[in-house]
């Protein structure tokens, strides 16, 4: 199955149980101050750990994904216009907009 390990998933809050390791990164300025603006708690270094962490997962799902469609082959095409009319459904009920993967 997948051979890629899976990310931390204890950072958010809990940076002071994880071994940690200072480094200096350079990143625009705005963003800077949205992260600060976003980060009271747990500071700047817990949101961008719990950031990174995230990205690390996306990317382990997304090999997951490709795993998945090399063994089982990709989804029927049939299936997933059923499934998007299904979810097309469940948004117009609750009012929401998904992500669709292109």
């Amino acid at each position: 199955m997948c051979t890629a390990e899976a990310p931390l998933r204890a950072y958010r809050g809990m940076l002071g149980l994880v071994a940690s390791e200072r480094v200096t990164i350079t990143i625009p300025g705005d963003l800077v101050e949205q992260v600060r603006a976003r980060s009271a708690s747990g500071g700047v270094s817990g949101w961008i750990a719990t950031a990174v962490a995230h990205e690390l997962e996306h990317e382990h799902l997304g090999e997951l994904v490709e795993e998945l469609d090399a063994e089982l082959g990709l989804p029927d095409p049939a299936m997933m216009a059923e499934f998007e009319a299904l979810m097309d459904q469940v948004e117009t009920a609750q009012g929401t907009r998904r992500h669709r993967a292109s």
